[in-house]
């Protein structure tokens, strides 16, 4: 899936994608651990890594000039962005409203930092057998079975907290409803 839509991805944009190639390489790493028999331990750090980087390059991008959040968030596909623009610049509240995109940003990136422990975690506990064997294929298998409640629900309750802190906070800045901030299909 990640390969499938990396070169999706590349045929419509003409660039590689950050996230499926993250995807893409998780897949090759853990196939190797597996191929090459490597500790299960590997595993876990594998499983924490991917992430970990998601999370480091969230909180990078902060001084770029499109922080993550803008693409996660706060883009066309979501928000109406210009008009929200608009309204920040009536209110003259476009400098609070850089600092809520930075604070945005870290709470998006502390959802991964919390991914990458809750994955460690979990591999660590589930991951016991050699690599390479038919129970370490089965081992991945339950890890990534539980690896929904145990880690995509907590990550997921963050990111949507994330979510309401910033549209409350373009409400509060702008003006605008709720209803008014989203993109009209």
């Amino acid at each position: 899936l990640p390969l499938a839509y990396g070169i999706y991805q590349f045929i419509q944009e003409k660039k590689v994608g950050f996230v499926p190639a993250l995807g893409f390489i998780s897949i090759l790493l853990t196939g190797g651990i597996g191929l090459l028999e490597l500790d299960a331990k590997y595993i876990a750090i594998k499983e924490a890594l991917i992430p970990l980087v998601i999370g480091i390059a969230t909180i990078i991008s902060i001084k770029t000039p499109y922080p993550l959040v803008r693409t996660f968030i706060y883009n066309d596909m979501v928000l109406q962005v210009d008009k929200v623009d608009q309204a920040l610049e009536g209110h003259h509240s476009r400098k609070a409203f850089d600092q809520t995109l930075v604070k945005a940003t870290y709470m998006l990136a502390s959802s991964f930092f919390l991914s990458a422990t809750l994955n460690y975690a979990l591999a660590k506990f589930i991951v016991t057998a050699q690599s390479g064997t038919a129970e370490f294929n089965d081992q991945l298998g339950t890890m990534n079975l539980w690896s929904y409640p145990v880690i995509v629900l907590p990550c997921m309750v963050v990111m949507i907290a994330t979510m309401i802190y910033l549209f409350k906070q373009i409400e509060k800045l702008t003006g605008l409803k709720f209803e008014e901030l989203l993109h009209e299909q």
